[in-house]
């Protein structure tokens, strides 16, 4: 165990770990993570097979990466521990070096001058006697501990975004779409095209969370998702889905409906309209009689749809191109163009996870603030000259000594 611990906190230990981690890193990056198989075997159709048999496309959710994670963060926390230790070694040793270091000439008034200085900098004064011994501000000497303690935290948190996270495809209809947790997605437009016909996947939406909180109307697009709340909000597919709207008889009331699946249609009574599908095209043979072509889905050039009228016990197949309507007993239905759709892919992550991401962000900031601008040293000032000992930084402040001096 002597010998384990020393290893697990080294330096050497940490660099050995950061490598392949750093390359996970890299590959997950390059490699979209969840994808379905579909879209690996189009977008790397020579290397699909590799990246799904070694677990490529969910990388940093694999026992390889957390295994690495978790033994930087057990490197990480005993370096910090370690650091911490030796925080107050390092204070008594940088004292004693400054009771012995060589004294640079200094006058009665200078010194009393400097020793002001140092007091309303911060400085710590250390003992009562003739040469009086000063320590640079207590923070100043947890750069390094507050440094590690922030890389931790930043591992921990990622490694929670990864691990923690849950995921789910929704399909978007225009109007408004309830989730599962009471989030209302308000769809305005998708396109899949721009103006030029260069494709381009592009929801136009608003998020409005279950306490009343609304995002706006936002754009969302591959590789630029919507953060809100909790939630982030991915463009991740799209579909086709029919549209009608179903004119009540008896009050006059139109339904607009949005229809993905197969779906039995009525105002109510038992006649109604059985809907099928939509296809992107058809053609009529030599007796005047409609077929559809192609397959559902996909580029809508000619859409027909495909349903069955219910009306009076009878049931009527029936290819219904848009701007047609279909009447029963009980109301009308009038077919329209088909409404291309997103799938929107929700990434729910606990919001702790993202406060310890910026607190560990803040920390390191601060900590590699105190490391580079803020050195520890210390001072030693007697009534006939002063020294200053320090690791890195002494000539800056003999520097600034001398400026107050």
């Amino acid at each position: 165990m002597k010998k384990i611990l020393p290893f697990l906190r080294s330096m050497r230990f940490g660099m050995l770990l950061l490598l392949p981690v750093l390359v996970c890193s890299v590959i997950g990056s390059v490699i979209p993570q969840g994808e379905s198989e579909s879209y690996y075997a189009e977008t790397f159709p020579g290397a699909y097979h590799m990246i799904l048999g070694m677990g490529l496309d969910r990388l940093f959710s694999g026992w390889v990466f957390l295994t690495l994670t978790a033994l930087f963060s057990v490197n990480l926390a005993l370096c910090s521990v370690s650091q911490l230790r030796a925080v107050s070694a390092r204070r008594a040793a940088a004292a004693k070096r400054a009771e012995t270091a060589e004294l640079l000439p200094l006058s009665a008034s200078s010194a009393e001058k400097l020793s002001g200085y140092l007091r309303r900098r911060g400085w710590k004064r250390q003992g009562e006697g003739e040469r009086a011994v000063w320590l640079s501000p207590a923070l100043s000497w947890f750069g390094s501990v507050i440094t590690h303690f922030a890389l931790l935290g930043v591992i921990l948190g990622a490694a929670g975004i990864f691990a923690l996270s849950s995921t789910a495809d929704y399909e978007i209809l225009p109007g408004e779409n309830e989730l599962p947790d009471g989030t209302v997605l308000r769809l305005e437009d998708f396109r899949i095209a721009d103006a030029e016909g260069k494709t381009d996947y592009v929801s136009t939406l608003e998020v409005i969370s279950p306490d009343g909180r609304a995002s706006g109307i936002r754009e969302i697009s591959v590789n630029h998702p919507l953060r809100f709340g909790a939630n982030k909000y991915y463009q991740q597919t799209y579909g086709v889905a029919g549209a009608l709207d179903v004119r009540v008889a008896a009050t006059g009331e139109v339904r607009p409906l949005y229809l993905t699946e197969q779906s039995l249609i009525t105002a109510g009574g038992a006649d109604g309209v059985w809907y099928f599908s939509v296809y992107p095209g058809y053609i009529t043979d030599e007796n005047g009689v409609r077929k559809v072509v192609g397959h559902s889905g996909g580029d809508m050039a000619d859409p027909a749809y495909y349903i069955v009228r219910l009306s009076g016990g009878a049931q009527e197949p029936m290819i219904v191109l848009p701007g047609e309507s279909v009447e029963t007993a009980d109301a009308v239905y009038e077919f329209k163009s088909p409404r291309y759709f997103p799938g929107i892919r929700v990434k729910t992550t606990s919001v702790g996870i993202y406060a310890l991401l910026y607190a560990s962000f803040a920390l390191l900031t601060a900590g590699l603030y105190l490391c580079f601008f803020a050195p520890v040293a210390a001072a030693a000032v007697g009534k006939d000259g002063y020294a200053v000992v320090s690791r890195k930084g002494e000539q800056e402040l003999k520097e600034r000594f001398a400026a107050v001096l």
